[in-house]
């Protein structure tokens, strides 16, 4: 029927933008990996290439939200960073050095300190989980900023496209969505009460995008942040104590 017709052509497109970082990663130990729709699988009976030691490396998509938030407010070092990442989201990086932000690779991490911030363009399509630190870090760049690859966000925890344009639009945000891009105005977040919508990454977005609101911003269902990175909230306390993490 034409509905299942369409239901297949849409999981087509979901396959055909999946993020590549696994397969990247599985190369190096000289796997084979498949990727069918949104389940990676390895081949059985595969050995490694050499047994080594593997040092692994910080999450990116976590750290993110903390780099963003010392851009926008303060300092802050992150230990267990590689420049080098073979992650998608250590392109946030280039985005923050693109901005302006004083990026620094230092022994064993990276550290990121506030300056003034001007508007970006980037295409998130294989890193959509930058998508929203990247909102809460254009709220406070001058100018408009474009952030392409939305589509990618529609069946997360939330639909996060949608929640990163009404959460953020009650504090006073200028953001919206044009096609597959979510535009965002820089301009002075104010007091609001929000909510996370029980997903991890709109929490910790709405988080950032509140540090230097003109008021209290109150995040309802702030525990969300537990799924994936549980010190979240001692970690930003001690970034405005401007401490490593």
């Amino acid at each position: 029927s034409a509905d299942i017709e369409e239901t297949h052509a849409a999981l087509r497109g979901i396959q055909a933008v999946c993020s590549r970082p696994e397969k990247d990663g599985a190369a190096v130990l000289g796997a084979h990996m498949e990727a069918p729709f949104l389940n990676p699988a390895y081949k059985g009976a595969q050995r490694a290439d050499c047994l080594c030691n593997i040092d692994v490396e910080g999450d990116w998509s976590g750290a993110a939200f903390v780099l963003c938030a010392a851009a926008i407010a303060g300092w802050v070092r992150v230990d267990g960073l590689r420049e080098q990442s073979l992650q998608p989201d250590r392109a946030v990086l280039d985005v923050l050095r693109r901005v302006g932000a004083m990026v620094e690779s230092v022994r064993g991490g990276i550290a990121v300190q506030r300056d003034e911030l001007r508007s970006f363009t980037f295409d998130a399509t294989h890193c959509p989980d930058l998508i929203p630190p990247l909102a809460a870090l254009a709220a406070y760049c001058d100018g408009c900023s474009c952030i392409s690859g939305v589509s990618r966000l529609r069946t997360k925890e939330s639909d996060r496209a949608a929640a990163l344009v009404h959460e953020f639009g009650l504090m006073g945000i200028n953001i919206g969505i044009d096609g597959d891009s979510l535009l965002v105005h820089g301009g002075a977040p104010r007091a609001a009460t929000l909510h996370s919508h029980a997903d991890h990454r709109m929490a910790m977005a709405c988080a950032v995008a509140a540090l230097q609101a003109s008021g209290t911003v109150v995040i309802e269902g702030a525990e969300a942040v537990r799924k994936s990175y549980p010190e979240f909230w001692m970690h930003l306390e001690q970034l405005q104590r401007g401490s490593s993490v």
